[in-house]
């Protein structure tokens, strides 16, 4: 695609942040030949009144701008209307009714996990005076919310004891091995291996590359076997992606990557994230159907967004009303101090719409593969998607080579 200013190229900047091995996590600043010494002790916060009173201002404020227009569309009003919610698709059938149809998608939203701001951590992260990410952990918490949707799907399961044990994962009062998926253990990693300073804000490709490398780093039951591919480019390698599900550092000389992803068992599952751009400074036309029909397919696990310099998960698209629902974690709560979980703190009422045009041109779309034959679904699905936009209306695309040209792109 030619550069010029009303047209966006699809190929994203390919160069990464610098960082060291991947697998090494080291949670706390101390050189290995520190190792004989006493682990570092988490400090405490001091509660003062001026901390609290800057605290409920803060509070105060979030409450105010949280949320861009509230979902009147989120409901089924006619047997034709369709609502696709992270893969899931709600349509009402005339033998069920429509009232039925909506208690089971509002029941499906229920039990969608929602992080948030929290303040009042037990300890503050090591080596800075941070107990809280109010104003800066918004798209950590997006990012803790989409990899929720992607155990849960993995899984096939939405209960109560599944959520339990996935929050405790990300508990902001515990790191290390306890909670691999905790704020602390996020910001730590982040700051190792992409020189991220605590209190920074992340792209979605960083916290998704983090969670990439704490998830291998302790593997969690829930999620040990779901592997993060995120490409910082929206000109996908599948040489990449092979290394990837097969946990290789290279692929073997003679070996076609694409045909070996779609008839080679894989023995994991890959949430496959890959970020784009829409346009420069507002999204093109020519990409709304594209993205919409890829939030429909029953592989995604949603997008992550965002709109005025603030990041949301982007669960679900309204083919009727043409309207994209989000979740906002721009909201303020005090971190759980006691035994146990309450779920009424991850779950919210208050789902969030806007349309296409009013998106931020930046987005990392996600889609969650549990096998082999999954990918080969999408890529068949892809195929369809061709048929009905141009090439250049599709954000991303996949090529065979790191030095790629158009002779290398892939066309399924």
């Amino acid at each position: 695609m030619e550069k010029s200013n009303n047209t966006v190229q699809r190929t994203m900047s390919s160069t990464q942040p610098n960082r060291t091995n991947p697998g090494e996590l080291i949670l706390v600043a101390k050189k290995s030949s520190d190792s004989q010494k006493p682990p570092v002790q988490l400090e405490k916060p001091k509660t003062g009144l001026f901390s609290s009173m800057m605290m409920a201002g803060k509070r105060y404020y979030y409450s105010l701008v949280s949320g861009y227009s509230k979902a009147d569309t989120f409901k089924l009003t006619t047997f034709s209307d369709r609502i696709y919610i992270t893969g899931e698709k709600f349509q009402a059938k005339e033998d069920e009714g429509i009232e039925r149809a909506n208690k089971a998608m509002m029941q499906y939203m229920k039990t969608t996990l929602w992080f948030s701001y929290k303040y009042n951590w037990a300890s503050f992260i090591p080596g800075t005076k941070l107990n809280n990410d109010v104003g800066w952990g918004c798209m950590i918490r997006c990012g803790q919310m989409l990899m929720a949707s992607a155990v849960q799907k993995k899984i096939g399961m939405r209960n109560e004891d599944i959520r339990r044990q996935y929050i405790e994962l990300c508990s902001d009062n515990s790191s290390g091995e306890k909670a691999p998926f905790s704020i602390h253990n996020i910001v730590l990693y982040a700051a190792k291996q992409y020189n991220i300073t605590p209190g920074q804000w992340f792209r979605g490709t960083t916290i998704m590359m983090s969670l990439d490398g704490l998830n291998k780093h302790y593997k969690p039951p829930l999620a040990h076997d779901i592997r993060i591919f995120t490409s910082v480019d929206s000109l996908v390698n599948i040489s990449e992606i092979y290394k990837k599900v097969f946990s290789v550092p290279k692929v073997p000389q003679g070996v076609n990557p694409l045909e070996e992803l779609k008839s080679k068992e894989w023995g994991c599952s890959l949430l496959f994230c890959v970020a784009i751009r829409t346009g420069l400074n507002k999204p093109q036309a020519n990409f709304k159907k594209s993205l919409a029909r890829l939030m429909e397919l029953k592989y995604s696990v949603g997008f992550l967004g965002g709109k005025d310099h603030k990041a949301y998960y982007i669960v679900g698209y309204n083919d009727t009303k043409e309207k994209y629902y989000y979740l906002d974690p721009h909201y303020v709560q005090e971190s759980e101090k006691h035994a146990g979980v309450n779920l009424e703190l991850y779950s919210t009422n208050n789902l969030y719409e806007y349309q296409y045009e009013d998106m931020v041109t930046s987005l990392l779309l996600s889609f969650l593969f549990c096998d082999r034959s999954e990918f080969v679904e999408f890529h068949e699905r892809l195929n369809e998607l061709l048929l009905e936009v141009s090439e250049d209306s599709m954000p991303f695309s996949f090529t065979l080579e790191d030095d790629f040209d158009n002779d290398n792109m892939v066309e399924f």
